[in-house]
This record gives C-alpha cells, structure tokens and sequence, in this order.
C-alpha cells in the first residue's frame, strides 16, 4: 500500500522493513554495548578481586613479621629477668643463709664469696643485676661485721 503526500508516494511495506532494520541494527549495537559493559566488568572484578588478595596476603604478612618482632623483643626481655630471678632467688635462699650460717658458728674462714649475678645486657635491667649484687655485697659484709669488730665474736 502506498499513501499520497505531496512531496511524493511513500510505500508503507519499505517504510516497515526499513524500521525492522533499524531496529535488528539497534539491538545488535546494544548487545555489542552490553557484552563490551559485561566484560569490563568482569575485568574490573578480577582486578579488584586480585588487588584484595595482594593487599590481604601483604597484610598477613605485616602482621606475621609484627609477631615475631614482638616475640622476639618479649623473649630479650624475659630470658634476662628469668636468669636474675633465678640466680637471686638461689642467693637469697641459699648462698646468703649459708654464709650467716657460717659466721655464726665461727666458721667465717670457709666462708665463699658469692658469686655476682652475670648480666649480658648494659640496659635497665643490667642496672638492675648491678643492684642486686650491690645489695649481696652489703648483706654479706653487714653479716662479717659483728665478727671482725673490736667486741665481737673472735
């Protein structure tokens, strides 16, 4: 069927096949668009995907090394001050009354120096070994005293 137009016939039938192309055309353009979009997407998901596994596997990382540093500061710390305690505690309960023993019975020629408390470290708690020998020092001389003072024991 044509129709009457002044500027001329128009056919209907190649107006139609004329939009049914236009229209085929549209729809190839948007899934050419749509798979295009897709696979962007698809690319920005796996670059993200692969950036969180980087960052938490450099993240895990960090923390594991942070462990170990720490563990390491601790055990620097607490070899030292487990040593001082033992030694101390054998001074104090052992070394020192052995020695008051000593004097007190007259025995004060076989009486041992004790041994200082060693200290590998220069730190605080260097300053602290340095303490407790001072005081061991003191403990043992204030024990002779009393013996080797003019009025004391002989």
């Amino acid at each position: 069927a044509q129709v009457g137009d002044p500027m001329g016939t128009i056919n209907i039938a190649e107006v139609n096949r004329t939009i049914t192309k236009v229209n085929a055309a549209l729809a190839d353009l948007a899934l050419a668009k749509s798979a295009e979009v897709e696979a962007g997407a698809d690319r920005a998901f796996s670059d993200a995907k692969g950036n969180l596994v980087r960052a938490a596997a450099i993240g895990g990382g960090l923390l594991l090394m942070m462990a170990l540093i720490l563990f390491a500061l601790y055990q620097s710390i607490r070899t030292p001050l487990r040593r001082l305690t033992e030694q101390s505690r054998r001074v104090a309960e052992h070394d020192l009354p052995d020695i008051v023993y000593a004097i007190r019975n007259g025995d004060i020629d076989t009486v041992d120096e004790i041994e200082p408390i060693e200290a590998h470290t220069t730190d605080e708690i260097g300053d602290l070994v340095a303490a407790f020998n001072g005081m061991h020092r003191t403990a043992i001389d204030l024990a002779v005293e009393p013996t080797t003072s003019p009025g004391g024991i002989a």
